[in-house]
Order: structure tokens, then sequence, then C-alpha cells
């Protein structure tokens, strides 16, 4: 897809500019963040794609299952799903985030 964005004779057919939507939730109501190509929201709706991330063993599963539900519906275009759990954002700034600043600032200090 990203090829043919850049690739003239393809402009009348792939548009570049993405469809945003933006969406205010309750702080305790954001969970995850599926974000996936035209291919996954043809054929899958926003609620079903909340069932199966709500009821999938990890983010790698919820994905896998997005993507297999939309081929599964016959969709016949590229199918990308990305799931991002936003319950351990805290956990991602408070401790890992920190971990590999301190790593990367040690690796600077060496060169």
């Amino acid at each position: 897809m990203t090829r043919a964005i850049g690739q003239y004779p393809f402009k009348d057919y792939v548009i570049s500019t993405p469809e945003i939507k933006d969406v205010h939730f309750l702080e305790e109501e954001r969970k995850f963040l599926v974000v996936g190509s035209d291919g996954l929201w043809d054929f899958v709706s926003p609620q079903n794609v909340c069932s199966i991330v709500k009821c999938a063993e990890s983010m790698q599963h919820a994905a896998d299952t997005l993507v297999a539900a939309a081929l599964n519906s016959r969709s016949s275009d590229n199918v990308t799903a990305i799931v991002i759990n936003l319950s351990q954002s805290e956990k991602l700034q408070q401790e890992i985030l920190p971990k590999l600043n301190s790593t990367s600032q040690e690796r600077r200090h060496q060169f």
C-alpha cells in the first residue's frame, strides 16, 4: 500500500489522506486502541472489533483474530490490525520508558 501512495500512476486510485476519527472517552473507559486498514474496517464492525478484542487472550491474539474475521468475511483487500493495550500505558510510562531512556543515555556516553 505505501508504495502505491508514492507512485503517480496510482494517484487516481489510492488516496494518501488517512481517515481519522477523534473520539473522547472517560479515562477509565480507555482499554485498548485498534489501528486497522480499510480491509479490516470495511468488513468488521466497530462493535465486533470491540467484542473480539475484549475476549482475546492477548493483544497479538486479538490482532490475529481481527485479521481472520475480515478475511472470513471475504475481504479481498489488504488487512492489517494493530491492537494496543492502553490499560498498561501507566506501567509503560513509569517502568519501561525510564529503563529505555537510561539505556539509551548510557549508549550515547559510550561513543
